[in-house]
């Protein structure tokens, strides 16, 4: 599965004209650059957050904190590029049972909690 903008020249390339455009990051699109890596190159052009976890392999829409993504350098990457938008999840109930919006309130919870910067 490939994703518009699952690169980072690719969404700079998208972007590189048009200074009014913002950038929906959507943390489990990239599987060759890092999302960490993508923050550093867009940072400030981040507009919104579609937020779940992945394998790297596929996107899999996994609750943070079940794949691969360190959420500590994910969110010290977006403070430190000024990002105060929404941190929107984006976990489809059938793809981990049923999950409540307690279930994503407590993994909010727990990854402000778990935060170091």
């Amino acid at each position: 599965l490939v994703c518009l903008g699952g690169y980072i020249s690719e969404i700079q390339e998208i972007i590189r004209d048009y200074d009014f455009l913002g950038v929906c990051f959507d943390t489990n699109h990239l599987l060759k650059d890092t999302n960490e890596a993508f923050i550093r190159a867009v940072g400030s052009s981040i507009t919104t957050l579609h937020v779940s976890d992945y394998d790297r392999i596929r996107d899999r829409h996994w609750m943070p904190g079940k794949g691969t993504i360190d959420w500590n350098e994910m969110i010290e990457g977006l403070y430190n590029a000024g990002y105060d938008g929404p941190f929107m999840f984006e976990i489809p109930h059938t793809h981990e049972g049923n999950i409540t919006p307690g279930d994503i309130r407590r993994c909010w919870d727990g990854l402000l909690e778990d935060y170091s910067g």
